[in-house]
């Protein structure tokens, strides 16, 4: 362990901090220690390089389909929504897509419409 401590505060389920307080009473090995042993031995400090390919991480754009099994409705409301300027979309040829970040926001933001297109009856199922 290196000279440097840096106070590190977690909160754990009841059961897991049982166990690591049994293990200290049972190898008398300071949690402190304990802690940092499980961690060196399941984590790797280095350097992480970001490319093209990298810069974009898997599902962030997203399909009709994905989005509605993210939102847990049918896809037909979230085409509706695309239609009417609800969902940010945009079509390449005959498929849309939709970036997740912008759906987030979107759903963060509520329903500013009144118009029912499938997200009321699927949120009172």
């Amino acid at each position: 362990m290196g000279d440097q401590r840096i106070p590190l505060y977690v909160r754990l389920p009841a059961d897991q901090a049982a166990a690591i307080d049994r293990i200290v009473q049972t190898t008398g090995i300071r949690k402190q220690q304990l802690v940092s042993d499980m961690i060196s031995d399941h984590l790797t400090v280095g350097r992480l390089e970001i490319t093209e390919t990298a810069a974009l991480p898997a599902g962030e754009i997203l399909t009709v389909v994905e989005a509605a099994q993210l939102l847990r409705v049918e896809p037909s409301a979230v085409e509706a929504r695309i239609d009417d300027g609800g969902i940010p979309a945009r079509r390449l040829g005959a498929e849309w897509r939709i970036s997740r970040i912008a759906l987030m926001e979107w759903l963060a933001q509520g329903d500013l419409t009144v118009r029912d297109t499938g997200f009321r009856a699927a949120q009172r199922q």
